[in-house]
Protein backbone atom coordinates (compact mmCIF):
# COMPACT_ATOMS: atom_id res chain seq x y z
CA UNK A 1 0.00 0.00 0.00
CA UNK A 2 0.89 3.50 -0.54
CA UNK A 3 2.96 4.82 2.21
CA UNK A 4 1.35 7.37 4.48
CA UNK A 5 3.12 10.37 6.18
CA UNK A 6 2.16 11.92 9.49
CA UNK A 7 1.26 15.43 7.95
CA UNK A 8 -1.54 12.90 5.92
CA UNK A 9 -2.69 11.54 8.80
CA UNK A 10 -3.27 14.82 10.72
CA UNK A 11 -5.29 16.22 7.69
CA UNK A 12 -7.76 13.62 7.87
CA UNK A 13 -8.25 14.06 11.88
CA UNK A 14 -8.29 17.69 11.58
CA UNK A 15 -10.22 18.84 8.26
CA UNK A 16 -12.10 15.61 8.33
CA UNK A 17 -12.33 14.73 11.81
CA UNK A 18 -11.21 11.07 11.55
CA UNK A 19 -8.48 9.10 12.74
CA UNK A 20 -7.03 6.91 9.94
CA UNK A 21 -3.42 5.52 10.69
CA UNK A 22 -3.75 4.93 7.16
CA UNK A 23 -5.45 7.14 4.68
CA UNK A 24 -4.95 6.69 1.39
CA UNK A 25 -3.88 9.95 -0.65
CA UNK A 26 -3.81 10.11 -4.53
CA UNK A 27 -3.49 12.66 -7.19
CA UNK A 28 -7.06 14.85 -8.14
CA UNK A 29 -8.50 13.24 -10.43
CA UNK A 30 -8.74 15.31 -13.78
CA UNK A 31 -11.54 13.86 -15.83
CA UNK A 32 -14.74 11.70 -15.32
CA UNK A 33 -16.19 10.37 -18.66
CA UNK A 34 -19.88 8.44 -17.78
CA UNK A 35 -21.80 6.65 -19.89
CA UNK A 36 -25.44 8.61 -19.08
CA UNK A 37 -27.34 5.62 -18.21
CA UNK A 38 -28.58 5.89 -14.99
CA UNK A 39 -31.52 3.66 -14.24
CA UNK A 40 -32.46 5.22 -11.17
CA UNK A 41 -32.22 8.69 -12.12
CA UNK A 42 -28.69 10.63 -12.55
CA UNK A 43 -26.26 12.11 -9.75
CA UNK A 44 -26.29 15.86 -9.80
CA UNK A 45 -22.31 15.31 -10.98
CA UNK A 46 -22.49 18.18 -13.80
CA UNK A 47 -22.15 20.38 -10.82
CA UNK A 48 -18.52 19.32 -11.18
CA UNK A 49 -16.08 20.63 -14.00
CA UNK A 50 -14.64 17.56 -14.60
CA UNK A 51 -17.42 14.89 -15.53
CA UNK A 52 -18.51 14.24 -18.86
CA UNK A 53 -21.31 12.52 -19.52
CA UNK A 54 -21.92 10.36 -23.30
CA UNK A 55 -23.90 7.72 -24.26
CA UNK A 56 -21.18 5.78 -25.26
CA UNK A 57 -17.75 5.13 -23.43
CA UNK A 58 -16.33 2.54 -25.47
CA UNK A 59 -13.97 4.94 -27.28
CA UNK A 60 -12.88 6.98 -24.13
CA UNK A 61 -12.26 3.86 -22.17
CA UNK A 62 -9.98 2.81 -25.38
CA UNK A 63 -7.94 5.86 -25.78
CA UNK A 64 -7.78 5.82 -21.70
CA UNK A 65 -6.05 2.55 -22.02
CA UNK A 66 -3.98 2.61 -24.43
CA UNK A 67 -2.81 6.28 -23.80
CA UNK A 68 -2.89 6.50 -19.90
CA UNK A 69 -2.51 3.09 -18.80
CA UNK A 70 -0.20 1.77 -21.48
CA UNK A 71 2.37 5.41 -20.93
CA UNK A 72 2.05 4.15 -17.38
CA UNK A 73 3.22 0.49 -18.05
CA UNK A 74 5.61 1.70 -20.23
CA UNK A 75 7.28 3.35 -17.39
CA UNK A 76 8.35 0.41 -15.18
CA UNK A 77 11.34 -1.28 -17.08
CA UNK A 78 13.53 2.10 -17.70
CA UNK A 79 12.10 3.38 -14.17
CA UNK A 80 13.46 0.36 -12.40
CA UNK A 81 16.51 -0.12 -13.96
CA UNK A 82 17.25 3.96 -13.17
CA UNK A 83 16.09 3.37 -9.28
CA UNK A 84 12.94 5.84 -10.03
CA UNK A 85 10.41 4.84 -7.60
CA UNK A 86 7.70 6.86 -8.47
CA UNK A 87 5.44 8.09 -11.93
CA UNK A 88 5.55 11.61 -11.69
CA UNK A 89 9.43 11.23 -10.77
CA UNK A 90 9.90 9.00 -14.29
CA UNK A 91 7.67 11.84 -16.39
CA UNK A 92 10.13 14.33 -14.96
CA UNK A 93 13.45 11.75 -15.42
CA UNK A 94 16.07 13.38 -18.30
CA UNK A 95 16.06 9.79 -20.08
CA UNK A 96 12.61 8.34 -19.17
CA UNK A 97 10.05 11.48 -19.91
CA UNK A 98 11.50 11.96 -23.54
CA UNK A 99 11.47 8.57 -23.97
CA UNK A 100 7.56 8.22 -22.47
CA UNK A 101 6.67 11.79 -24.65
CA UNK A 102 8.01 10.01 -28.06
CA UNK A 103 6.38 6.30 -27.39
CA UNK A 104 3.36 7.95 -26.56
CA UNK A 105 3.24 10.21 -30.06
CA UNK A 106 5.34 8.25 -32.79
CA UNK A 107 3.35 4.56 -31.46
CA UNK A 108 0.49 4.96 -28.61
CA UNK A 109 -1.58 7.83 -29.74
CA UNK A 110 -1.17 6.83 -34.09
CA UNK A 111 -3.53 3.65 -32.80
CA UNK A 112 -6.26 5.02 -31.30
CA UNK A 113 -9.25 6.43 -33.11
CA UNK A 114 -10.09 10.02 -30.64
CA UNK A 115 -13.33 9.91 -29.11
CA UNK A 116 -15.92 12.97 -30.88
CA UNK A 117 -14.55 15.91 -29.86
CA UNK A 118 -12.09 15.28 -28.16
CA UNK A 119 -8.11 16.14 -29.50
CA UNK A 120 -5.28 12.89 -29.00
CA UNK A 121 -2.97 15.52 -28.43
CA UNK A 122 -4.93 17.10 -25.75
CA UNK A 123 -6.15 14.71 -23.82
CA UNK A 124 -2.19 13.15 -23.41
CA UNK A 125 -1.38 17.20 -22.09
CA UNK A 126 -4.02 16.38 -19.66
CA UNK A 127 -2.60 13.38 -18.48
Amino acid sequence: PPATTDEQRLYVKSELGFEDAAPVFCEPYRQWVLEDNFPLGRPKLELLDNVTFIDDVTAWEFMKIRVLNGGHASLCYPSALLGVPFVHEAIWHPLIGPFLDALERNEILPTVTPPPDMSLEGYLDLI
